[in-house]
């Protein structure tokens, strides 16, 4: 079985300058309905979701360690047989990232890539983890994978969620919360991951990380896999790769406070049964997501059997 380290970005949850007023408000509402300023700490069944999420990493086999960033030892204790680390956290998601980033480059052998965790994401499973890094090839020197899922299969499944879809000509897709890097990402390329983690929970924002043209092409539905990732290594010099999760959890994560009592009634049930058919795949460009799409007899905007 594949390894490699995790980490969670638990700080309170402010927003970064670039996810602007709607992230803000957002955060503020759940901080007035829950009472509970870190949204990390919101409990379901007398447990924090974090929690959730910490205890979802000790059982997988491919997870060597967990970073647990913006928390100490003694503001949230674990007593678990894997390494547990604590960093400081920021002053918004991007400065927390740096944070766990540079305490990864103090470790006597750097690790090869690391996986993002984000701490609203109780629902994720640890066969799903396992999957995921399962999926990728530690010999390709991949700089980024990019969590993304098929919309059709998380409305699937959680019709209840109601993020607005990125639309590519091939497919439409909705952003997970499960990333794999390398730790040494961002050197030289740090204003580039500001605004991607800036813009991450904004459709438009991302598609302006493209270029002008692109989002005509997107207003148009012309927009392909192909024209992000051009961009994305010649203009950024990122190696980056669309990591495709079939299994939708990644994607449900809590950021409006409608979404409450979905998060309680989801977590008072029974995990739901992962198919052994639910994988995980890694894709370069244009013409893999096209053969992805045809082996699951893919049809854009229609939900899977």
């Amino acid at each position: 079985m594949k390894q490699i380290d995790a980490f969670i970005p638990a700080a309170v949850g402010k927003g970064t300058r670039l996810e602007g007023e709607s992230v803000q408000k957002n955060y503020s509402e759940l901080h007035e309905v829950t009472g509970v300023a870190n949204k990390a700490f919101i409990e379901f069944n007398g447990k924090a979701m974090l929690r959730y999420i910490v205890d979802t990493l000790l059982q997988t086999d491919s997870i060597k360690s967990i970073t647990i960033a913006g928390q100490t030892k003694e503001s949230f204790p674990v007593d678990a047989s894997k390494p547990i680390y604590y960093v400081e956290g920021g002053d918004s998601t991007y400065d927390t990232f740096l944070s766990v980033l540079k305490f990864y480059h103090t470790w006597e052998t750097l690790p090869e890539l690391v996986m993002n965790v984000s701490a609203d994401v109780p629902l994720i499973q640890p066969v799903m983890i396992d999957r995921m890094v399962h999926a990728i090839d530690l010999e390709d020197k991949r700089e980024l994978y990019w969590n993304l899922i098929l919309a059709e299969d998380v409305e699937k499944y959680y019709p209840e969620v109601s993020k607005v879809p990125f639309k590519l000509r091939e497919a439409n897709f909705r952003f997970g919360d499960l990333h794999i890097l390398d730790p040494d990402v961002v050197n030289g390329r740090e204003e580039t991951l500001e605004a991607i983690m800036g813009n991450r929970k904004s459709v438009w924002s991302n598609i302006k990380l493209v270029s002008i043209s692109g989002i005509f092409r997107y207003i148009l539905g012309r927009l392909r896999a192909d024209d992000i990732r051009v961009r994305v290594e010649k203009q950024f010099g990122l190696h980056a790769a669309m990591m495709i999760t079939e299994f939708p959890e990644p994607c449900v994560d809590l950021d409006y406070a409608k979404d409450l009592e979905n998060f309680k009634r989801w977590l008072s049930e029974k995990p739901r049964v992962v198919p052994e058919g639910e994988s995980v795949a890694i894709l370069d460009n244009t013409a893999d997501l096209y053969h992805y799409l045809e082996s699951r007899n893919y049809e854009k905007g229609k939900i899977p059997n």
